[in-house]
């Protein structure tokens, strides 16, 4: 874990546990000296390979928490899981263009 996401983790365990203490990005930006982008990042990592609970909405208020529920969990949960379906939807559409554009599409195409 980098000193930026063990700080972030220690910051939200500590004074935002719980939706109805839900910190905005820009406040946390600003106390942990970490650019609003950075803070995406940071949570993204500490939720993905850390497995942290960090709750959030894009409602209002919108921000992250250190969810104290497993409801608070779900719903977060609820709009990750649209977007992912979104991202999804939007990929096959690509793709269904790069065959139209430039025929017979092959995985190793699409390769990092």
């Amino acid at each position: 874990m980098t000193p930026e996401q063990k700080k972030c983790k220690e910051y939200l365990q500590c004074y935002h546990i719980g939706k109805e203490n839900i910190v905005s990005a820009a406040c946390l930006s600003a106390a942990l000296g970490i650019s609003e982008r950075n803070i995406r990042t940071v949570v993204r990592v500490l939720r993905r390979d850390h497995k942290c609970p960090i709750g959030s909405s894009m409602g209002r208020p919108s921000g992250y928490y250190w969810a104290a529920t497993p409801e608070e969990l779900a719903e977060t949960i609820g709009p990750l899981r649209a977007l992912a379906t979104d991202v999804q939807v939007t990929l096959r559409a690509m793709e269904w263009n790069y065959v139209k554009l430039g025929g017979q599409m092959q995985l190793l195409d699409f390769k990092n």
